[in-house]
């Protein structure tokens, strides 16, 4: 029986420091999505609206989506976000993608 509670009381633990790590994460992933918005509206105020528009169809870096997604992030608008987890999952890998709602 005490194995057991010290087993319940380490695994609390973990669940504790993976959802502390998770939180951090999340914030991180926010912020830098927010920085990544400025400077896309700053490469946006440098082109005109067909040129912008050409590189979001052809910048290789993000969808136009995710691109737009960013861009409400660092004007403070709120979105909607959603997390897809890959397909694939390894025990040291866990893929997702922020998509809009």
């Amino acid at each position: 029986m005490r194995n057991l509670e010290e087993k319940c009381v380490s695994l609390l633990e973990e669940i504790k420091s993976e959802h502390e790590l998770l939180e951090l994460h999340l914030q991180a992933a926010f912020l830098h999505s927010r920085s990544e918005g400025e400077l896309i509206l700053e490469l946006k105020g440098m082109l005109s609206p067909e040129k912008f528009e050409q590189w979001l169809q052809c910048n290789g870096v993000l969808e136009k989506e995710e691109a737009e997604l960013c861009m409400k992030l660092s004007k403070c608008e709120q979105v909607k976000v959603r997390l897809k987890l890959g397909e694939e999952l390894g025990s040291e890998e866990l893929r997702g993608k922020a998509e809009v709602c």
